[in-house]
């Protein structure tokens, strides 16, 4: 992450460092290296607001239903990361008066390959 420097009024929060050590996994990789490697790429969701659909379909993987189209799903993600890296969250100070709450909702459940 970047450091604030002088009396700017934003900050931005990457990733870049850790995007880069990220690495694909061999298709012939285990369920509990699969487990692994994903919870590494669930660590930038807190910067990449963008990859949440990826990291959360990653997560629903259990071992009863791990398949290769998984390992190809998740290295398919880390090459999208890898590709847009200088992506980045900036935040700038905001009155208090001006912020609001906006809520989003993801009610699809039938993409879970277990319904």
């Amino acid at each position: 992450m970047r450091t604030l420097t002088g009396a700017s009024s934003s900050f931005p929060l990457d990733h870049v460092a850790y995007i880069d050590a990220l690495t694909r996994v061999p298709s012939s990789t285990c369920y509990e290296d699969f487990v692994r490697a994903r919870s590494s790429l669930a660590w930038l969701v807190h910067g990449r607001p963008d990859l949440c659909c990826a990291i959360n379909r990653a997560a629903q993987v259990t071992v009863v239903f791990f398949a290769e189209r998984h390992l190809k799903e998740f290295n398919k993600a880390v090459k999208h990361v890898k590709a847009t890296k200088d992506l980045v969250l900036k935040y700038t100070k905001r009155r208090r008066e001006s912020l609001h709450l906006r809520v989003y909702d993801d009610a699809s459940f039938a993409s879970n390959d277990d319904l």
